[in-house]
């Protein structure tokens, strides 16, 4: 299965996670150790079906971040797993493009995704 997906409703889901993941602490009282900020990766979770069923596979995925739908320019740097587990449809990585990837624009994120018994990449 080679499906490209561009979801502004995921971005701002993403846009939601970054922003959780870069809030600091409220300082600490004296003798009280300070937390640091967290990193700017995010936790996506997304669900794959392949003719309206669930997949169950390792299967090989890229993510990508754009600043338009088409023709755009590319946010960070690309986030690829060869062998990702898909259980029942279901699917958690950690997604990381960097510190200015989420500034207030919108965002489309661009997956591609490659299954045991699919055709060769680019088929559809």
């Amino acid at each position: 299965m080679h499906s490209r997906i561009l979801s502004q409703a995921l971005v701002c889901a993403l846009l939601a996670g970054a922003f959780a993941t870069t809030a600091r602490a409220a300082p600490s009282s004296p003798g009280v150790p300070q937390s640091s900020p967290l990193g700017t990766a995010i936790a996506y979770r997304g669900q794959l079906r392949r003719n309206g069923a669930p997949v169950t596979a390792a299967c090989a995925f890229s993510f990508s971040l754009w600043d338009s739908a088409e023709s755009g320019a590319q946010i960070g740097g690309t986030v690829v797993s060869p062998t990702l587990a898909v259980s029942a449809g279901l699917f958690t990585i950690p997604l990381d493009f960097g510190p200015g990837a989420f500034n207030g624009e919108g965002r489309w994120l661009e997956t591609v995704v490659q299954c045991p018994g699919d055709g060769a990449p680019g088929a559809r």
